[in-house]
């Protein structure tokens, strides 16, 4: 088969070509269904980075920068290497282009993809099995072109809240750095900074496993319920929650409750993309409850933190077009 009918009922599925016999050639063909996969997976990433229509991301990608870095060291095309270091924008080329200018060489199992969002933004991707990813600021994902064909994994640094489409014959599973996370089709949400020292794993509707990096099963989690791993212990417990305060991210809103203000002026500095500077250590495992609207200017999250909490002063500076928050006491 001709690469270009494979993008063809990729791109559009009523282009004429017999989707029965096709399917049923990329069935019998292992390097083709690895080509297929690979397309479909580019497909879904421009698709979903492309796209308007999602109120959710409307406005939010515009500086939100997508990587789609190959692991062989041979340099790929000019194309390949302006959507590196693009910011997001409409991408109105069609995949037939992208995949007809790459060198055939490069057509590995193991190419990847990387969608980074940057301080002060967040993001939404869909993946070519149907899941859903948001990602809040400052966060990376990474998966193998190959996704979805022997495997359903990503890697994830920062935060992303998953809604991932059910197949029991093939695990859905998050790698962070110290350990996994299985499902077959759930909700749940992610959080794994590396300047914090815990990763929360928190479950909104049907199970996830929670795996050690060699595979042993450490919980099995319920709807409502929360896996903390603390990094420095090397330990892991699992509490009851309310999940809401840990997935309203992904709509502009940040709920805080008994939360030291430490995490919380980590959060700020990554929604607001500002330096914070806390000067007087004292108050940062002081606790603090409420919600922050991201669309709220920052100087009035701070009032509300001043009224709630120990902070009691605080200056905004601008150096180098950088903002820093110093929080003196």
């Amino acid at each position: 088969m001709d690469q270009e009918k494979l993008i063809k009922h990729i791109v559009d599925p009523e282009s004429g070509v017999d989707q029965t016999k096709l399917k049923q050639e990329i069935l019998d063909d292992q390097k083709l269904l690895k080509e297929y996969s690979r397309l479909k997976n580019a497909r879904a990433l421009f698709a979903s980075v492309s796209s308007p229509e999602d109120p959710d991301r409307k406005g939010q990608l515009d500086a939100a920068k997508v990587k789609l870095g190959l692991k062989k060291k041979r340099k790929p095309v000019v194309m390949y290497e302006l959507l590196k270091y693009a910011a997001v924008i409409l991408i109105t080329f069609s995949i037939a282009f992208f995949a007809l200018n790459r060198p055939e060489a490069e057509l590995v199992e193991n190419q990847s993809y990387t969608v980074e969002v940057p301080y002060g933004e967040t993001a939404s991707i869909t993946l070519a099995d149907g899941t859903k990813v948001w990602l809040n600021s400052g966060t990376k994902i990474n998966y193998l072109a190959s996704f979805g064909m022997n495997t359903r994994a990503v890697h994830l640094t920062g935060e992303a809240f998953f809604s991932v489409t059910k197949n029991e014959k093939l695990p859905f599973i998050v790698e962070t750095d110290l350990i996994d996370i299985e499902v077959t089709g759930t909700e749940f949400n992610v959080t794994s900074y590396a300047n914090e020292d815990q990763i929360l794993t928190t479950l909104v509707e049907g199970g996830v496993t929670v795996k050690d990096k060699n595979g042993k099963a450490l919980h099995y989690l319920k709807p409502e319920e929360q896996a903390i791993l603390y990094k420095s212990e090397r330990r892991t417990s699992v509490e009851k929650v309310n999940v809401n305060s840990f997935t309203s991210w992904k709509n502009g809103v940040m709920i805080f409750e008994e939360v030291p203000l430490e995490r919380i002026l980590n959060n700020i500095e990554r929604w607001y993309n500002v330096d914070v500077i806390l000067e007087n250590n004292s108050i940062k495992k002081k606790v603090f409850s409420g919600a922050i609207l991201k669309n709220n200017p920052l100087d009035h999250i701070l009032d509300v933190l001043v009224e709630s909490s120990e902070i009691e002063e605080y200056q905004i500076k601008n150096r180098e077009g950088q903002k820093r928050l110093i929080i003196m006491k």
